[in-house]
């Protein structure tokens, strides 16, 4: 029973740490386009918060609705540091929440290799405090595998988005966000799909068809070009 605690302890830490250094990240990707680096911080800040009173917040909710407080969580973090150019405000908000969902996903296949080698090798003792060691190597290496994919989205955002002081205007944000509605809509359905899923047959899908991750990893990266 003590040991569920460390292992949940480490759990917890690990998710923390995620959400402070994607929340750093984030901050990263905004930086060109506001007036003053300084004032990423308060998008960190804001963002930082948010994430983690949701986090540890035992509250029921689908992925959408987290993703769309996230999405706030920042925008408002980045209108409270810059007020100006609201419009490209709102998109840079969308698009920073789509690219850390995007390499969530993405690094979660290698990940799981990564995974089943360590902590689920079958040489390692059930409840060993090597496989408790192995577990916070495995938690540690996917706050950072994540992380480094992220950061190489925001520099190749940073390449492609070349005028980024130029003003947005109402009619250019519908333009920029109209593809997002269906990344959304493809989001929805995955999820949709997940759930039903194990609330008919009380098990993951990804255990019984293990193309479901591949399905969406390569969903996400479709969604990110």
């Amino acid at each position: 029973m003590d040991m569920e605690r460390y292992w949940d302890a480490v759990n917890m830490a690990s998710g923390i740490l995620m959400i402070i250094v994607s929340a750093w990240m984030i901050g990263l990707f905004f930086r060109p386009f506001l007036q003053s680096g300084k004032k990423i911080y308060g998008i960190i800040c804001t963002y930082a918060a948010v994430m983690i009173t949701l986090y540890l917040i035992p509250v029921n909710m689908s992925g959408v609705a987290a993703h769309s407080i996230g999405v706030i969580g920042i925008l408002a973090g980045s209108l409270l540091s810059d007020r100006s150019n609201y419009s490209q405000k709102i998109f840079l908000s969308a698009t920073a929440y789509l690219i850390r969902w995007i390499a969530g996903g993405v690094i979660l296949l290698p990940w799981k290799g990564l995974y089943s080698i360590t902590v689920l090798n079958t040489h390692v003792e059930d409840g060993s405090w090597l496989q408790f060691g192995l577990f916070i190597f495995a938690e540690l290496m996917y706050v950072v595998l994540e992380n480094v994919l992220l950061f190489l989205l925001v520099k190749l955002l940073h390449r492609v988005y070349l005028r980024k002081r130029e003003n947005v205007d109402r009619k250019e944000l519908l333009l920029l966000l109209s593809p997002y509605l269906t990344i959304v809509m493809g989001y929805w359905f995955l999820s949709f799909t997940m759930n039903a899923y194990e609330k008919d047959l009380g098990e993951y899908i990804w255990n019984r068809h293990g193309w479901y991750v591949w399905m969406d990893t390569m969903f996400q990266i479709a969604a990110f070009l």
